[in-house]
């Protein structure tokens, strides 16, 4: 059979039939695309991040360290760090119990912390001190509060007897370790309650509460408070009262100065127990811990709540430093927050120059569905394409920092032409 000539080639290339069957073998391959390329592209946004939109992640008390890993593209952080209120005092009369709040609270500090990404944050939250017992001390808070002291146990129903609260852990952020020496960012916890309050926590711990002012009589002077840590020393342990109006002996026990990450231990009550004296506060944690309060010895004197620990941020990986002092009741908390500034797999605009919604796309960006098709490279067809364009700048589509966007655009467009392929090819069948 001879070759056909090229005028009945082209005859049957503008058959219906021939039309039909390569609208359709073009329109549904674009379809099919176009829906694979959208749900992937959303898949895929779904698991990456969105650049530039800001995360914070929420580290609150457990009792133990917990570790934070720094993601890939990000080089500073954002962390607010609070360290964990005093422990609560105890007063038992007439055989009821009735807790004295006024623990100290914790200081708070947040602070730009330069990082390095796939680094990893060792995070410590403190605790709240624990109130005493008759049959124990006040524990301090995890991660540096130190304990109350202990009180005597008294025989006369009909009195007062008062035991005080442990101080409050600090909160802070290691690097490089989990020792002391990594800490970069600390906040301070608050002293202990006795009868008097703790001293807050801060950027300078501040002095537990001594007892009443002096009376006229010299042996009822007030017993101190501990004295709050500063950013160089822990505070000193307040003197325990030595005579008093009733039979002081034992004398009251000294509080102990607090030290690095350590907040000192409240003094002893002393005196018999008709006297009902009580254990003074301990101090809290911090860079540096608040001394412990000094303790009483007779029923004229109130023993001195712990003095406040002090906090921190290492000038080499911190900037924009704020402290505020007495901020936090109950538990420690620490957050971080960051964003991606690191280019994403598509690198994206940077994050400190976007481009705004209003502006026009750039060559580089993909098309957006309001784009017209590109004419398919057939000339066996006709196709009535629109002849006037819009003055109108395209709507970019939103910028989810990876390479999602350009998936469902593409996938868009060629849903959009397979089906207006199909429409046309529908209604030169008709003849409309």
């Amino acid at each position: 059979m001879a070759n056909p000539s090229p005028r009945t080639m082209l005859r049957l290339s503008r058959s219906p039939l021939s039309s039909r069957r390569f609208a359709v073998g073009l329109a549904i391959p674009m379809i099919l695309i176009g829906l694979a390329l959208s749900s992937g592209a959303s898949a895929l946004g779904s698991l990456m991040p969105m650049g530039g939109a800001p995360t914070t992640e929420t580290f609150s008390y457990t009792g133990a360290a917990q570790t934070w890993t720094v993601p890939a593209g990000v080089t500073s952080v954002t962390v607010v760090v609070k360290g964990a209120q005093g422990g609560n005092a105890l007063t038992i009369l007439n055989g009821t119990n009735y807790p004295q709040a006024g623990g100290g609270k914790g200081g708070s500090i947040s602070a730009t912390l330069t990082v390095t990404p796939g680094a990893t944050l060792n995070i410590f939250v403190g605790g709240t001190g624990g109130t005493a017992t008759v049959s124990s001390v006040g524990a301090g808070g995890f991660n540096g509060g130190g304990d109350s002291g202990s009180s005597v146990s008294g025989t006369n129903p009909a009195s007062a007897y008062y035991y005080g609260g442990g101080g409050g852990g600090a909160s802070d952020i290691r690097i490089g370790g989990t020792a002391l020496s990594n800490r970069v960012v600390v906040a301070g916890g608050g002293g202990g309650r006795a009868v008097r309050e703790g001293g807050a926590g801060g950027e300078v711990g501040a002095d537990g509460r001594r007892s009443i002012a002096c009376a006229p009589v010299p042996s009822q002077c007030p017993v101190p408070g501990g004295f709050g840590a500063t950013a160089s020393a822990g505070g000193d342990g307040a003197e325990g009262q030595t005579t008093g109006g009733s039979p002081c002996s034992p004398v009251g026990g000294d509080g102990t100065a607090g030290d690095s990450g350590v907040g000192g231990t409240g003094g002893n009550a002393g005196g018999g127990a008709n006297n009902h004296p009580g254990g003074s506060g301990g101090g809290g944690g911090g860079y540096y811990g608040g001394g412990g309060g000094g303790g009483a010895c007779n029923e004229n004197m109130d023993s001195g709540g712990g003095g406040g620990g002090s906090g921190y941020a290492d000038p080499s990986v911190t900037s924009s430093v704020t402290y505020a002092d007495g901020d936090r009741f109950g538990n420690g908390l620490v957050t971080i927050t960051w964003s991606l500034d690191g280019p994403s797999p598509t690198d994206p605009p940077s994050p400190t120059d976007p481009p705004s919604p209003s502006d026009p796309p750039s060559p580089t960006d993909p098309p957006s569905p309001s784009d017209p098709p590109t004419r398919p490279p057939f000339s066996g067809l006709y196709y009535p394409w629109p002849t006037t364009t819009s003055t109108t700048p395209p709507t970019k589509l939103p910028d989810t920092g990876t390479s999602g966007s350009g998936l469902v655009a593409v996938g868009v467009i060629l849903v959009m032409g397979g089906v207006a392929i199909v429409a046309l090819n529908a209604r030169r069948r008709t003849g409309v």
